[in-house]
């Protein structure tokens, strides 16, 4: 039988996560993951996820913040359509 590679794996795991959780659990993932994709993409670096979760959470909600979220959102570096 083959290992899974690392990719793989990690799959699987969030696809656990993600079955497991509450929708404000999956809201919340999202809005991370969106924030950490619009700073990767304007910076050209991640955060450490103890970093982005305590920006997130210390961030004024002004429409500067939004449009952050909004513009991650867009999830283009994911290849993803039909998110608004």
């Amino acid at each position: 039988m083959q290992e899974d590679d690392p990719v793989t794996s990690t799959y699987r795991e969030a696809e656990e996560l993600i079955r497991a959780a509450r929708p404000d659990q999956i809201a919340e993932a999202l809005r991370l993951l969106a924030c950490q994709v619009a700073y990767a993409e304007r910076y050209h670096e991640c955060l450490p996820l103890e970093e982005l979760i305590a920006r997130v959470a210390g961030a004024p909600k002004d429409a500067a913040s939004i449009e952050l979220v909004a513009e991650g959102m867009s999830l283009r570096a994911l290849h993803l359509t039909g998110v608004n």
